[in-house]
Formats: C-alpha cells, sequence, structure tokens
C-alpha cells in the first residue's frame, strides 16, 4: 500500500538534495516501508500585476513599488518573492530581469486546489 506524508525537513534524508529549508514542508511517498518519491512544497509571495502610467519611467514608480514590496516581503519573513510578468509586456522583463536572481530554466504552472 501506497502512504504519502509529510515529514519534519529535518527528518529528510534528501534534504540536501531538495534545498530543503525550515520554511519547505517535505512530502513523501513510501511503498511497501521503500521511499520511492519525495517532494517539497514552499510558501512563497507572489508580486504580480504592477501596472505604470505609460510616461513615468522617469519618476521611478516601478522602481520605489517594487522597493516597497521587497520590504513588504522580508517584514513578512520572507526572503525572496516570486515575480509574475505578463508575456507582453517586454519594459517590465527588462525592469524584472535587472533586479533579479536567474534561476535555472523551469516552467510555472497554476495548480488549480479545487
Amino acid at each position: 500500500m501506497m502512504i504519502v506524508r509529510t515529514v519534519p525537513v529535518e527528518a529528510v534524508e534528501e534534504r540536501k538534495r531538495l534545498d530543503a529549508d525550515a520554511r519547505d514542508t517535505v512530502i513523501v511517498a513510501e511503498l511497501e516501508g521503500r521511499r520511492v518519491g519525495s517532494m517539497k512544497v514552499t510558501l512563497t509571495p507572489l508580486v504580480h500585476d504592477m501596472r505604470v502610467e505609460t510616461g513615468m519611467t522617469a519618476v521611478k514608480v516601478a522602481e520605489a513599488m517594487m522597493l516597497y514590496a521587497c520590504g513588504f516581503v522580508k517584514a513578512s519573513g520572507f526572503q525572496e518573492a516570486l515575480v509574475l510578468v505578463a508575456e507582453s509586456n517586454e519594459a517590465m522583463h527588462r525592469f524584472v530581469e535587472g533586479r533579479s536572481v536567474e534561476e535555472p530554466k523551469s516552467r510555472a504552472y497554476i495548480m488549480a486546489v479545487l
């Protein structure tokens, strides 16, 4: 019989492989007493839907809002946030890329929880 459960991060042998820390929840799958799968779930703030009036880039509106968002995220106990930018918004892509850490290539999916 397969069992899927959460385990304390410090109890997982593959903690290093998963790059898990205290904020993560680790889920394992076990079949007949043998661990056959693991994953981590991290709650991460999402920054999205930023809109700046045309012509306001010289006033640095986006930069001021992003700095405020960073302070808000940090005050909420997080060290990072996911920034979602519409594919068509080239100016915002350039703005965010100049201020973020590049992650290995991945695809993001939105998972509906019914």
